[in-house]
């Protein structure tokens, strides 16, 4: 028998409001030493990774700005009681 999501997910996800500045993610990004946080606006999950990071910092985005004003990738979703092989 597989697993459900609810069994195996990471419960304790590092994220930030949307509404927050690209320099406030950063910080918590380097705060908990992850590569990768998700971005929550209401019930849509985004993602901003370091490859992100680079090209913002590239484009001269002031990282003060919302990220509200970054296009991120959405991260889809799965309800914690599907099994793993379902799709």
């Amino acid at each position: 028998k597989f697993p459900k999501i609810g069994d195996i997910a990471t419960r304790n996800v590092v994220s930030i409001d949307r509404s927050k500045s690209v320099s406030d993610a950063i910080k918590v990004m380097f705060e908990n030493e992850h590569r990768n946080i998700i971005v929550v606006d209401d019930n849509k999950f985004y993602i901003l990774t370091v490859t992100d990071v680079l090209n913002i910092k590239i484009k001269n985005i002031d990282l003060n700005s919302s990220l509200m004003s970054v296009d991120l990738s959405k991260v889809q979703t799965v309800h914690k009681d599907k099994c793993v092989t379902d799709s």
